[in-house]
């Protein structure tokens, strides 16, 4: 009879402290989740942030494109100015 009750605390302690182990890794794995949610809300804030700035950057790059044809352009029409003006200058003063 005593053996009978030894074994029967035995694999009762022995359940109870599987129950423990258990309810540990569920609350380890709750406690990660968490962390790893809040991460990933960070993240997440972080790239639409940089998605932002990426479009911003974008519509920068292509305003300066147009600009830098357009003064392309422009500086070739200043240049010829130049060049005739000072032609006409040179002739006056020959």
């Amino acid at each position: 009879m005593e053996w009978h009750l030894f074994f029967e605390i035995l694999i009762l302690g022995a359940i109870i402290i599987l129950i423990l182990f258990a309810l540990k890794a569920f609350l380890t794995i709750v406690l990660i989740k968490k962390a790893y949610q809040n991460r990933f809300n960070q993240l997440k804030t972080e790239l639409h942030i940089e998605i932002e700035k990426s479009k911003s950057i974008r519509q920068k790059t292509i305003l300066i494109d147009n600009l830098n044809k357009t003064l392309h352009k422009r500086a070739f029409t200043i240049i010829e100015a130049f060049f005739v003006f000072q032609k006409l200058v040179f002739e006056k003063d020959s």
